[in-house]
């Protein structure tokens, strides 16, 4: 055997499918899909197919399981796929035949586009199909045949016009010899624009929904820190009106005191209170100061430096 080389295989869904939605996740299954043939109706130049034996694809199960599910082919060979374009994961139960092996699409239902692939494979199954891509190690060609080694997996992708018409829901008797030929030339090529149109379209109107959200939860933020900051306002106001009528000031604050007590620094504001008292009961600084315990000698300073003053 050689180097592993990439292997591509489609089939179309000629058959409605079985299709349903998980209770626990939300997603679309589509059930026992089709996803490798034993024979390719893929021909080289040489008239030979490649060949998947039974034993071949059972140990190259674990490949499949989990393997991701794309939207279209990429535009090259080896191109990195993008986020839009994947839609679900290939999973078991696995099942095993003779002429092919099979097992579930699990699509996002969150994907712009996994509705309408679901209701495709259940009403037009003709017009969605799948294009499986693997690497492999070609053995010794045996009547027209020969045998792939799976040795990985890469992706499975939804396409809209397959090159082959196997069916992807039921099993289907190998080619005989005298079918193996090259294929007959598509006279017009697959065109999926219009998936990758509505795709598009999808996704803008997502992203808009997206940039609305985020715009009104900005604004209720913004709402949220201005209550905040009145709500603290309001408080603040509270504590002072409390100081003032503490001192037995309330009848002697007017407004232009209360509004720079309003505004004053915690410090600031007990400070103030005091020269105000010290004014109206005709105190001098030294009485006042006295009742003022040794964490208040701040407040002590500053009104010596008032008296001073």
């Amino acid at each position: 055997m050689g180097n592993p080389q990439l292997f591509l295989e489609s089939s179309k869904l000629n058959k409605p499918s079985r299709v349903r939605r998980d209770e626990t996740t939300g997603e679309i299954v589509i059930e026992g899909v089709r996803y490798l043939g034993s024979l390719s109706r893929n021909v080289d130049e040489e008239g030979v197919s490649n060949e998947y034996p039974l034993k071949s694809r059972k140990e190259a199960q674990n490949f499949y399981e989990n393997l991701d599910i794309y939207l279209n082919h990429t535009r090259q060979l080896g191109q990195e796929r993008g986020y839009e374009e994947k839609m679900g994961k290939l999973r078991g139960p696995f099942r095993h035949e003779e002429e092919a092996s099979f097992a579930n699409l699990h699509l996002n239902p969150k994907h712009p586009l996994s509705e309408q692939v679901a209701w495709d494979a259940e009403h037009s199954p003709s017009s969605v199909g799948l294009s499986h891509s693997a690497y492999g190690v070609g053995g010794k060609v045996k009547e027209g045949k020969r045998p792939i080694k799976i040795t990985g997996a890469k992706s499975v992708d939804i396409v809209a016009s397959p090159a082959t018409s196997t069916t992807l829901f039921e099993s289907e008797k190998p080619m005989a010899d005298a079918d193996v030929k090259a294929p007959e030339a598509d006279p017009k090529p697959a065109d999926n624009g219009h998936l990758v149109t509505e795709s598009a379209k999808k996704i803008e109107a997502l992203e808009s929904e997206k940039k609305g959200l985020a715009d009104r939860l900005a604004s209720l933020e913004l709402k949220l820190s201005e209550a905040e900051k009145r709500e603290a306002e309001a408080q603040k106001r509270q504590e002072r009106d409390a100081l003032i009528a503490e001192h037995a000031l309330t009848e002697h604050a007017d407004d232009d005191f209360r509004k720079a007590l309003y505004e004053a620094s915690d410090e600031s504001a007990k400070s103030i209170v005091l020269k105000l008292k010290a004014a109206v009961f005709h105190e001098t600084p030294e009485s006042v100061t006295s009742t003022l315990d040794e964490s208040e000698t701040n407040y002590a300073e500053a009104l010596e430096t008032w008296a001073k003053g």
